[in-house]
């Protein structure tokens, strides 16, 4: 028995719709590809924001010890501003 031309334009229907329903879901915009993207995106801001957390508590660390240790300061102070004390000699390399 052969099937007849209405059951095979059914069938080829049914494929074309499955086909574009997979299309639109991997393709469309907020389709599969596009939520890979996004996933990926807050992997990647997620790892800037600890990076940025971290240097925060450097950061905070370091004012503390400016703050609290006149060595951190005296360190400071000579690097930046090139304070020496009396009697100290300077030598400068190029």
């Amino acid at each position: 028995m052969r099937p007849s031309a209405s059951f095979y334009l059914l069938r080829v229907f049914l494929v074309a719709l499955i086909f574009g329903l997979i299309s639109m879901g991997t393709f469309a915009k907020r389709g599969w590809l596009d939520w890979c993207r996004i996933d990926r995106q807050n992997a990647e801001l997620q790892d800037a924001i600890d990076a940025a957390r971290r240097q925060i508590e450097r950061d905070e660390r370091q004012i503390e010890a400016l703050q609290t240790r006149p060595s951190a300061q005296e360190r400071v102070i000579r690097q930046v501003l090139g304070y020496v004390r009396p009697n100290e000699t300077v030598i400068e390399f190029d």
